[in-house]
């Protein structure tokens, strides 16, 4: 059954048929605007981290991302979840970010060319999940997506890098 037929049998003056399939269409056109792939934009490259597992259920560290810009933009982005404190540098300069809880935002003027770029993040934070404490061992979820409540990384599974990780744990006094 067309969609125009489900709303015929909910309403029937015709103007807010009209209304409803425009908000339907707005609502989609958002959805898939929202979660547009930067794939398509920003092509991370490499990712070198030092990540401190600094006290139980803290995480802090440092991650270095190269990049190539395919297409003009005006902002990149890094997904991480809940994080305390982050600090951003884009080659080398230390520069403002916007941070909504779930994700860094880099406004700058990306030109698309074939140089590769620098993205150093800064981070500390307590994830409450896909990280977890078990007695002396630390166990993660294993997996790309949702990695970014514990590191800056990508939940779109479609963003491939190469990773190096090197982790350190400190001893407690327990």
């Amino acid at each position: 059954m067309h969609i125009f037929q489900h709303l015929s049998c909910f309403v029937s003056d015709q103007a807010v048929k009209n209304r409803l399939l425009w908000v339907l269409l707005l609502c989609t056109l958002q959805s898939i605007v929202g979660f547009s792939q930067q794939t398509e934009v920003v092509d991370f490259l490499k990712a070198k981290a030092i990540v401190d597992l600094d006290t139980p259920k803290e995480v802090s560290g440092d991650v270095w991302y190269t990049f190539q810009v395919k297409k003009h933009t005006d902002s990149i982005f890094v997904d991480a979840v809940a994080f305390n404190e982050t600090k951003v540098w884009l080659n080398d300069s230390l520069v403002p970010h916007k941070y909504d809880g779930k994700r860094i935002v880099i406004h700058n003027k990306f030109v698309a060319d074939t140089s590769i770029q620098k993205l150093r993040i800064n981070w500390s934070t307590k994830p409450k999940q896909t990280i977890y404490y078990v007695g002396d061992q630390i166990w993660t979820q294993g997996q790309g997506k949702y990695t970014s409540h514990w590191f800056p990384s990508f939940d779109d599974m479609n963003e491939k890098a190469v990773s190096y990780t090197h982790l350190r744990a400190h001893e407690t006094d327990s």
